[in-house]
């Protein structure tokens, strides 16, 4: 799990606690982030928090050929969003992953990153949740599983 723009690690930190078997948080400001993650986690080799900017993390996970089922991002709503970043979130997102994106309500939509699709988009008030991911291979689209109950 990659909670990029942690924030306070909420997401990252729940998910280490429902059993993940390792998440990453990245918060540029992370001196309470990692205060937080030392008294909820303490000995838990399975949090890691980055404190650098998101895109440079990517950068740094990349390189380290590391891959993610789940990438949750929130970045502020009122900063820019560095150039690239969108499309470096498909190459830190494992085969099958979900790339999860808060954002506001007044915003226009995200584009989908590079090499995926919008799966769904659920609104709750302000918030918006962008869900993507891979699209299936060309010789599987229209197969669905069938329930034999």
């Amino acid at each position: 799990m990659l909670d990029l723009y942690s924030g306070s690690g909420a997401v990252g930190l729940e998910a280490a606690s429902r059993g993940a078997a390792r998440s990453v948080l990245v918060e540029n400001e992370a001196g309470a982030l990692e205060r937080s993650v030392a008294r909820l986690a303490p000995e838990s080799g399975t949090v890691e928090v980055l404190a650098l900017e998101a895109s440079r993390a990517l950068s740094l996970l990349e390189a380290r050929a590391e891959r993610f089922d789940i990438v949750f991002a929130d970045p502020p709503y009122t900063a820019p969003v560095a150039p690239g970043f969108a499309d470096a979130i498909g190459r830190v997102l494992a085969p099958g992953g979900v790339y999860v994106l808060q954002s506001d309500a007044p915003r226009e939509p995200a584009r989908a990153p590079a090499g995926l699709e919008l799966l769904e988009r659920r609104a709750y008030g302000r918030n918006v949740f962008s869900f993507f991911g891979r699209p299936p291979c060309p010789d599987r689209r229209g197969e669905r599983s069938v329930d034999s109950t």
